[in-house]
């Protein structure tokens, strides 16, 4: 199998050709821009240089007390680079590595990398996949200078042939320019006395500033800035010869997942970052729920255990009927997709951005702009709190292919269904589909949702689960309401026979058990004031939040709140950002509400040990 072009083409001749350009002053002036961006926004000393060449500015930022590895397809080029690091009395790992192939890089983690004047030998497949280990390999603060001549200032400047001469060696350049597929190809025929001629033979992709941020974005990375010609904060203009990318990597699945940060904690002697004891008021309960459903299924569950529901591979024909009694309203079959919980159909929902934008409200649970940002589709974030009309604004002013919303929101406010229905007509205008996530409406009850506004709105999700306030997240049961036109578009992205059928059933019977959670809100209305009372007797800034909503947020500045429960020996819940988040993430603190007179008793007597006093 013959060797890609970028193995053969930098050999000692074209080195000697890049004499002319790469100059002693301009690899001094391209080193102080990259030292000044190192220091500035690197978190560590660790360096990799992908394709180093022949060490240029490996060698310098070496010398400046980085430790650095050096990446180059070139045998030759790494060779000498070791011979110049050697006079220069410095230390770098240097590694013969075709950055395009499959094979490993001797990486571990670093800090930075930077990619000058190296980008684009490949497919735009390839470059994708570099960029994408690439992100692997950064630390999660790491920053990224990749440095590019200016497309626009090579097609100005652009010459099918020419020729010059260094030394004794004649090199005459050939090339073209393909506009459909944006690459130069050509060739470099190197001449000098006594010698057979050489051919080196190019193929670059030229990528304009916008198409190399869109690479960039797909690979799961954000550009924090553009810089020109090797000089900090210099604006990119139509005259700029080079122009640098400052990027850092964003976090993605599966760390950047809410499930990630809901780990069990070491210790407290009262965890609050749920409600362990809410299926207590909830009636009835579901553990009776299940145990008559087993009692009458076959074998106790064996028969359903083995059923393979081909006929109905989404749901929708057998729980038609029963959606349809549960939300007051018809539920015809093809608007109803049932899926592997809620978790996973974030996952799935993501994809009808399209490609396009997705506008997600700052607090929003982060999975659905977490899986988003790592397809390299632009999330756009509304900080909170917002107004309906900024809201429609924004909607109007970008024209997002996805509107993200939690209904209630992370801070316990219902959005009305008046307003909805405005939200999903503004939306609609511009071409938005509006995704609703109601997991946490359960605790309301059924006539609380907005589910009936699927056949008034044509552009309208909605997300069920059987987590909250059923407390059978276990069952791995989650199902979509969508409109009339967004119902095929759904089920494009959500895999069939995603449900195990004992689940499926089981999950029916309690939706089919009604609003069972009365007996819930009435106990919530009762422990949710007096914890409200203790917490702020306790100095604590309290977000209410709606009344029959079985948590509430407190301010944790600085994690002060956080620390003080902690040593109280109570846990709450951290806000987990969504990956998209530019800025300082929301300093907020879930607590549930002890429902039981012996959490509320444990509760009380653990903020009075700390002395009564936030500090």
């Amino acid at each position: 199998m013959n060797a890609p072009w970028y193995r053969k083409y930098f050999t000692e001749d074209y080195w000697a050709l890049t004499q002319l350009k790469y100059t002693s002053e301009r690899t001094a002036r391209e080193l102080a821009y990259l030292q000044e961006i190192l220091e500035e926004r690197a978190p560590g000393r660790r360096v990799v240089d992908l394709g180093c060449g022949i060490g240029r500015h490996a060698i310098g930022l070496a010398q400046d007390g980085f430790e650095v590895t050096g990446l180059d397809a070139s045998e030759w080029a790494i060779d000498e680079a070791k011979r110049r690091a050697v006079r220069a009395g410095v230390d770098v790992r240097w590694g013969v590595v075709d950055l395009l192939a499959a094979e490993e890089w001797p990486l571990v983690r670093v800090d930075a990398a930077i990619c000058i004047q190296s980008f684009g030998w490949g497919s735009d497949a390839d470059q994708r996949r570099l960029l994408r280990r690439l992100r692997r390999c950064l630390t999660a603060n790491g920053v990224l200078i990749l440095a590019l001549t200016s497309t626009s200032w090579i097609l100005r400047n652009f010459v099918d042939s020419a020729q010059t001469t260094v030394g004794n060696a004649t090199y005459s350049l050939q090339r073209k320019y393909d506009p459909a597929n944006g690459r130069s190809k050509g060739s470099i025929i190197v001449s000098s006395p006594g010698k057979v001629d050489r051919m080196l033979l190019h193929d670059v992709r030229l990528y304009s500033t916008v198409e190399l941020t869109q690479l960039l974005r797909e690979a799961g990375f954000i550009i924090d800035r553009l810089d020109s010609d090797f000089t900090a904060r210099h604006p990119v203009s139509m005259e700029s010869r080079c122009v640098q990318l400052v990027a850092h990597p964003l976090l993605t699945p599966p760390a950047s997942l809410a499930v990630a940060s809901w780990r069990t904690p070491d210790g407290p002697r009262l965890d609050l970052r749920y409600a362990a004891d809410e299926t207590e008021w909830v009636d009835p309960s579901p553990d009776e729920i299940w145990e008559a459903f087993l009692n009458r299924e076959g074998r106790r569950g064996a028969n359903a255990a083995g059923y393979y529901p081909v006929d109905d591979p989404y749901g929708g024909e057998r729980a038609a009927e029963v959606i349809s009694e549960y939300f007051s309203c018809p539920m015809p079959p093809h608007l109803l997709t049932f899926g592997a919980g809620v978790t996973s159909l974030l996952h799935d929902m993501s994809g009808l951005a399209d490609g396009g934008l997705v506008l997600s409200p700052s607090l929003a649970h982060p999975d659905l702009t977490a899986w988003a940002v790592a397809n390299g589709v632009e999330v756009r974030l509304l900080d909170e709190p917002f107004t309906l009309d900024q809201l429609i604004a924004e909607i109007e002013a970008i024209r997002p292919s996805l509107l993200h919303l939690d209904r209630p929101t992370f801070a316990g406010e219902l959005i009305t269904l008046t307003d909805l229905q405005t939200i999903g007509r503004a939306a609609s205008q511009v071409g938005t589909i509006v995704l609703v996530d109601e997991s946490p409406s359960s605790y309301l009850g059924p006539a609380s949702s907005i589910a009936p506004l699927i056949h008034q709105l044509d552009n309208l999700v909605v997300l069920r689960s059987l987590t909250k306030a059923y407390s059978r997240g276990g069952l791995r049961v989650g199902f979509v309401l969508a409109s009339e036109s967004v119902s095929s578009r759904v089920r494009e992205l959500v895999p069939p026979l995603q449900v195990g059928e004992l689940a499926y059933r089981a999950a029916l019977r309690l939706l089919v058990a009604g609003d069972i959670f009365k007996r819930l809100r009435a106990r919530i209305s009762v422990t949710k004031p007096l914890m409200i009372e203790l917490l702020e007797a306790f100095g604590l800034e309290v977000i209410k939040g709606y009344p029959t909503l079985p948590w509430v947020l407190v301010c944790d500045v600085g994690e002060s709140a956080s620390r003080t429960l902690s040593r109280c020996g109570i846990k709450g819940l951290r806000f987990v950002p969504s990956p998209a988040l530019r800025g300082k993430a929301a300093e907020l603190l879930h607590l549930s509400i002890p429902l039981s007179d012996e959490r509320m008793a444990l509760f009380r007597e653990l903020l009075r040990s700390d002395g009564g006093s936030s500090g």
